[in-house]
C-alpha cells in the first residue's frame, strides 16, 4: 500500500513539474522553475505545517472547482482581446496548472491540489471566497467532471 502511494505521488510529481517547467521557461524564470523542484520534493515529505529550507507549507481544507479560459466560465470568447488573460495579466495558453483563488491569496502563491499537483495562483474569480479556489482546466467537459471537491491542500508560504 505504502509503495503504490508512494508511486502515485511521485507520479503527480512529476507531472506537475513538465507542466510548470514549461510555464517557468516560457516566463523566462528559470530560478524560479528550481524553487518549483525543490518545493516539490519538500512536499512530497511534509503533511503539517512546516519548514523546509524557509519554504513553509500549510495544509488546509478547500473547496476545489474548476474553470476554463471559455465563455463558460469567464464570460470571454474565442477572439476576445482578454481571452484566457487571468487577473494577474498572465495569458493561459494551454494545459498549465493556473488557480483562481479570493483576495486573502496573493498572486503566485504555489498550493498543492491533490489530484491536479502544484498550480499557481494568477487569477480570481468573483464566486470565490477563502477555503475555496478553482483549478484551470483547458477542456469543459474535463472541468465539469472535476465538479466540486473537498481536498486537503498544501500552500506554499
Amino acid at each position: 500500500m505504502y509503495r503504490r502511494v508512494s508511486m502515485v505521488l511521485l507520479f503527480s510529481f512529476l507531472v506537475s513539474v513538465l507542466a510548470l517547467w514549461g510555464v517557468f521557461i516560457r516566463l523566462g524564470q528559470v530560478d524560479a522553475a528550481v524553487v518549483h523542484l525543490q518545493a516539490q520534493v519538500a512536499l512530497l515529505r511534509t503533511s503539517s505545517p512546516v519548514s523546509r529550507g524557509g519554504v513553509i507549507f500549510e495544509s488546509k481544507q478547500m473547496k476545489v472547482t474548476a474553470y476554463t479560459r471559455g465563455y463558460e466560465s469567464t464570460g470571454k470568447r474565442v477572439g476576445d482581446r482578454s481571452y484566457g488573460v487571468t487577473a494577474s495579466g498572465y495569458r493561459i495558453q494551454g494545459d498549465e496548472l493556473v488557480l483562481a483563488a479570493g483576495q486573502n491569496i496573493p498572486f503566485g502563491t504555489k498550493i498543492f491540489v491533490p489530484g491536479y499537483g502544484l498550480g499557481v495562483v494568477l487569477d480570481r474569480g468573483g464566486a470565490i471566497e477563502d477555503g475555496h479556489i478553482d483549478v484551470y482546466i483547458n477542456d469543459v467537459s474535463a472541468a465539469r467532471r472535476w465538479g466540486v471537491k473537498q481536498l486537503d491542500c498544501k500552500i506554499l508560504r
